[in-house]
C-alpha cells in the first residue's frame, strides 16, 4: 500500500474540472462539439431560452457548488467550446482552458489539469451528461468532510448499467469497488459526479502516463484505455477513502450515444425545481 500524503488542514479553494477533449466517435459527424450541442429544455423559467447547451446543467451545478474556477480541458481544434462558453460569465463562473494536443482517454484528459488543481478541492462531472439535480455537490462536499474521505461520488440509478461505472457500496456508504462498464451487474448505482481532495489529485497525477489496467469487470478484454473509474478503483486499493452519496430519485441522460442524443433532441430534458 502506498504512503498517502495528507495535506494540512484549512480552507481549500474549490475548483472544478470539465473534460472536453474527446472525439465523440459514437456520434459520427456533428456540426458542433457534443459538449456545446444545442439541447431543447422542457423546463422553462421566465426569460429562459427553450434551447440550451449540453453542458448547461453541469456548469449550473458547478456554480451551485461554489466553484471558484472551472478548468475546461479541450483538445486542440475544439475551438467552438471556448467560442460558446467564453469566460463563463453567462453561468456566473470563471472559466480557464487547458488545451492539449491529444488524449488517451478520460483519465488522461483529467490528469492534464492536475498541475493547476493540486491544493484545491475539486468538483468533477462530464459535460455530455444532462442532470436534473440543481445542487448535487452540496451534499457531496458535506460527505467529503464529515466522513474524512478523499473522494465523494455522486451516485445515480443507472440509465444503462453496461455503459456506466457501477459502484459497490457498503452499508455505511463507503465504496468498496468501482466496476467500469460491466457486462452484467446487480449493483444499484452508477457514479456520475465526483468531489475530491488533493490526495486523489496527487494519486491521479502520479498514475497519469502509466500502462492501462484491466478493470475487475472487463479483464477479459485485455489492454484498453484507462477509465477514471479504473483510477478510482485503484485508489481504493491503495487506501484512499471513497464514499458514495446516492441521489435515488434523480435521473441523468448521457447524450454520448446516438439513441440518447435523439431522445434529448426530441423530448428535451426536464430539470427538477426542488434539486
Amino acid at each position: 500500500m502506498r504512503a498517502i500524503r495528507r495535506p494540512t488542514q484549512g480552507r481549500r479553494e474549490v475548483v472544478a474540472v470539465m473534460p472536453a477533449a474527446g472525439f465523440a466517435t459514437r456520434l459520427g459527424s456533428l456540426p458542433w462539439s457534443k459538449e456545446v450541442f444545442p439541447i431543447p429544455t422542457s423546463r422553462r423559467d421566465v426569460g429562459e431560452s427553450p434551447i440550451g447547451l449540453a453542458c448547461d446543467s453541469l456548469l449550473n451545478a458547478f456554480r451551485a457548488g461554489r466553484a471558484e474556477r472551472v478548468f475546461v480541458v479541450i483538445r486542440d481544434g475544439k475551438w467552438d467550446i471556448p467560442g460558446a462558453l467564453l469566460d463563463g460569465r453567462g453561468w456566473g463562473l470563471e472559466l480557464a482552458y487547458v488545451v492539449v494536443p491529444d488524449s488517451e482517454g478520460l483519465a488522461d484528459t483529467v490528469s492534464r489539469a492536475c498541475p493547476f488543481i493540486r491544493e484545491a478541492t475539486v468538483l468533477f462531472g462530464l459535460p455530455d451528461i444532462l442532470l436534473d439535480v440543481q445542487d448535487p455537490f452540496g451534499p457531496m462536499l458535506q460527505a467529503l468532510e464529515e466522513k474524512s474521505a478523499d473522494v465523494a461520488l455522486g451516485l445515480f440509478p443507472p440509465h444503462r448499467p453496461q455503459a456506466a461505472d457501477m459502484v459497490d457500496l457498503d452499508e455505511t456508504g463507503r465504496v468498496r469497488a468501482v466496476l467500469p462498464k460491466p457486462r452484467r451487474t446487480e449493483l444499484e448505482f452508477a457514479w456520475i459526479l465526483a468531489a475530491w481532495k488533493p490526495t486523489f489529485t496527487e494519486f491521479l497525477h502520479e498514475r497519469s502516463g502509466s500502462e492501462p489496467v484491466d478493470s475487475p469487470s472487463r479483464a477479459e478484454e485485455g489492454r484498453r484505455e484507462e477509465y477514471l473509474g479504473d483510477v478510482l478503483h485503484a485508489a481504493i486499493g491503495e487506501g484512499l477513502v471513497v464514499v458514495g452519496v446516492p441521489f435515488r430519485e434523480a435521473r441523468y441522460l448521457d447524450i454520448g450515444t446516438p439513441e440518447d442524443l435523439v431522445d434529448a433532441l426530441g423530448k428535451g430534458f426536464r430539470g427538477r425545481a426542488d434539486g
